[in-house]
């Protein structure tokens, strides 16, 4: 597969799960054209697979959004004093359904995988560029909010 199909997988996947937990609507975006992050905090979400192929999926969120995400989640109003853990855990959450719904919509259903459990970090504006750079993304806006989706597989080892 290309990292086109990649991509395009990556945006179908991610907007059609959002749309169906979080009851938000993703459009893709290009992320070359001026999409600011100088104003938000960014969480990144990530998890590694292995099976019939290894790598990892990360997804790259705005605190803020993680937010919305959660209320949307559990029909929570956000001024409830939501707290850091609760909103982070909605991310995993969400990239643990983003994960499984790409990895059976890239190598079909009968295919197993193990995921690790999602680890969660605050990044900075140049680590997320850097993130970007080495894998294959998809990037969407909701709103205001970018939501980035980096695919890492590794390279293929004879005998495995």
């Amino acid at each position: 597969m290309s990292n086109p199909e990649f991509k395009e997988a990556l945006n179908t996947v991610t907007c059609r799960v959002l749309e169906q937990i979080a009851f938000v609507f993703p459009e893709p975006a290009d992320l070359t054209a001026g999409i600011v992050f100088e104003d938000q905090k960014m969480l990144s979400v990530s998890l590694s697979f292995s099976g019939i192929e290894h790598g990892e999926l990360s997804l790259i969120i705005p605190e803020e959004f993680c937010l919305e995400l959660y209320a949307n989640f559990l029909g929570k109003e956000t001024q409830n004093g939501i707290s850091e853990e609760e909103y982070t855990d909605a991310a995993k959450e969400t990239l643990n359904i983003i994960t499984g719904q790409f990895l059976t919509e890239i190598f079909g259903d009968e295919e197993q995988f193990n995921l690790s459990a999602p680890k969660a970090e605050k990044i900075s504006k140049d680590e997320l560029f850097s993130r970007i750079e080495s894998g294959i993304y998809a990037c969407s806006m909701v709103e205001d909010y970018p939501l980035i989706v980096i695919l890492k597989l590794e390279a293929k080892v004879y005998g495995r």
